[in-house]
């Protein structure tokens, strides 16, 4: 069982701003980068750092997109 995670992964489309501390329960906010907007939490877990919604993922094939808020996306995906 983890008690301290250490620094936050390197995840590809989002930016996590390291925490002050990285014990089981801490959090820390993290947005997804351009053309995608939106914002949320990862936490340290006893099994590591959750992850964020793959939201991005969803875009890969796109060219041009001018602002998608992914929050709203993935809670319009969750409702369809």
């Amino acid at each position: 069982m983890i008690t301290d995670c250490g620094a936050v992964p390197v995840i590809a489309g989002v930016t996590v701003t390291q925490p002050a501390t990285t014990l089981v329960g801490a959090t820390t906010p993290y947005t997804f980068d351009a053309p995608l907007t939106g914002t949320g939490n990862i936490q340290c877990q006893a099994t590591g750092w959750t992850t964020p919604a793959p939201c991005g993922d969803l875009f890969l094939d796109i060219q041009y997109v001018m602002a998608v808020d992914c929050n709203m996306l993935v809670n319009a995906v969750r409702l369809y």
